[in-house]
């Protein structure tokens, strides 16, 4: 099915306001965030765009995927609040995947909360638990009730 819309933040709410300064987190971007997805509404009033269908979000390095996504962004429209993506979520950064059934981004602390059977993995390295909150700027993550699996490189030759 053809995409029906290739969105950049500045254009989230088709505003003819110019771009204002990023927050904290977004303003080291050198690129804008960029959602596609089968279908998008747009609700100016309230200001929140709904994606819905093969959910692609890609923001510099990092690439989130899922089957719906609902974006909450500022009155001006230049920037991201919230975003609650729901359905297969899959976040990619370098190395690092994430796989859920929900996660809600949070632009204030720059972090993402992965709920629904979440597990992370680095390379051959697999953490599972109830929760995981992964604080982007900081490269760090906090799991509740983990379990980890740890596959060690052999030294064979």
């Amino acid at each position: 099915m053809i995409r029906l819309l290739v969105l950049t933040i500045s254009i989230l709410v088709l505003s003819d306001k110019p771009l204002q300064a990023q927050q904290k987190v977004l303003e080291s971007q050198k690129a804008p965030t960029v959602i596609t997805s089968e279908s998008l509404t747009i609700n100016k009033k309230e200001n929140r765009a709904f994606f819905k269908g093969s959910v692609v979000a890609k923001r510099e390095d990092m690439v989130v995927f899922a089957d719906t996504m609902l974006v909450y962004y500022d009155e001006t429209g230049s920037r991201i609040k919230r975003l609650e993506a729901d359905g297969n979520v899959k976040v990619i950064k370098g190395e690092k995947t994430i796989i859920s059934q929900k996660a809600v981004y949070i632009a204030e602390d720059d972090s993402i909360t992965f709920t629904g059977d979440p597990v992370a993995m680095d390379g051959k390295n697999m953490i599972k638990g109830d929760k995981i909150i992964y604080y982007i700027s900081e490269d760090r993550s906090v799991i509740s009730n983990s379990k980890v699996f740890l596959k060690e490189e052999s030294t064979d030759k």
